[in-house]
């Protein structure tokens, strides 16, 4: 349920009569919850008597603009960002609460994935922050891609573990896979997906770590992208950029730097990648790794039947997010260039 683009949902109006955007949240909480309870386990049985449901919430707050609804605006000490995260916090609660109040099967039976897409906004006025990461949306610094995520109520019979912490390398793109493994389903097998087997799953599945914290991350490597370009790979401890971007300020046009020789951290021990590595041999054994993983990816994109261009190949400097008084410059869309 993208709240944007949920075809049921008339976001210009509510119960028949317009309603302002600062309500927005209120609105998808309503009928997130409605959507529940008419999916919600049979209570007089043990038998489901609606079908399994995938529900996706992608609540565009707290992206800009921001907004607080008169229930929770100037409740917080941070400002309209914070009034609008303590909103978005009750609304997960309502959600998360709705599945408790259906029905014990309905809790052990339901898995919530929550998470984010990129880092803060930062850069103007309190639109979140990174902690020690460097920079934020928008680049491939630690601060523009790492995020936390949270797992809850896995189903019945899984026996995982709870309230425990996992720093191992995981992605967005593992929560797919990690579906496919709890319904014992092979990606390969299962006709029903529908998906050309040709293509391949970036995503890994995450049980083993999950259940056991001694297990390696699925992952021996992550690929940070921006549009088709490779601006940088991590190769388990080590990150390494082939690209940087400046971070001074989200508000102006960054600039990107091709840098001279890829610039290597430790980014568990360096987590602020302050501090490139400075071992000759270590560092030609990394970055020669990295760079054979850069080169095997972009040969596989030359066999990707698609064909499609990531949609990062295509700027428009209209299209930016531009604090309100910075002047918009004029419409130009045109092929990105990375330079």
């Amino acid at each position: 349920m993208d709240p944007t683009y949920e075809h049921e949902c008339n976001i210009s109006e509510a119960a028949g009569k317009p309603f302002p955007v600062d309500d927005l949240i209120q609105v998808y909480t309503s009928k997130i919850v409605s959507y529940i309870e008419e999916h919600r386990l049979n209570k007089d049985s043990n038998t489901v008597d609606k079908p399994p449901f995938l529900l996706i919430y992608t609540p565009d707050n707290t992206h800009l603009p921001v907004y607080a609804s008169s229930k929770f605006r100037g409740t917080s000490r941070r400002g309209l960002y914070g009034d609008a995260v303590q909103e978005l916090d009750w609304s997960v609660g309502q959600i998360l609460q709705t599945i408790r109040n259906g029905h014990n099967e309905n809790e052990r039976d339901t898995i919530v994935f929550f998470t984010s897409d990129n880092g803060a906004q930062g850069g103007h006025g309190n639109l979140g922050s990174m902690g020690p990461f460097k920079c934020m949306k928008g680049t491939t610094w630690e601060g523009g891609v790492r995020e936390p995520a949270l797992i809850w109520g896995f189903p019945y019979g899984s026996v995982l573990p709870t309230n425990e912490v996992r720093m191992q390398l995981s992605t967005t793109m593992d929560i797919f896979p990690t579906i496919l493994e709890l319904l014992s389903t092979e990606y390969e097998e299962s006709s029903s997906l529908q998906i050309d087997t040709i293509n391949k799953m970036d995503g890994k599945s995450l049980l083993n770590i999950l259940r056991d914290n001694d297990k390696p991350s699925p992952h021996e490597s992550f690929i940070y992208w921006r549009g088709d370009v490779i601006y940088a790979i991590r190769v388990n401890a080590y990150k390494i950029h082939f690209y940087t971007e400046g971070c001074t300020s989200y508000w102006v046009p960054g600039r990107t730097n091709v840098t001279s020789k890829p610039i290597v951290y430790n980014i568990e021990e360096d987590i602020e990648e302050k501090y490139p590595i400075n071992a000759p041999e270590l560092y030609k054994q990394i970055v020669n790794k990295a760079m054979m993983i850069r080169d095997n990816m972009y040969e596989d994109l030359k066999h990707d039947k698609s064909k499609n261009p990531p949609q990062l190949n295509y700027c428009d400097p209209a299209a930016a997010l531009y604090y309100p008084d910075y002047p918009v410059p004029p419409s130009n869309i045109s092929e990105c260039v990375y330079s």
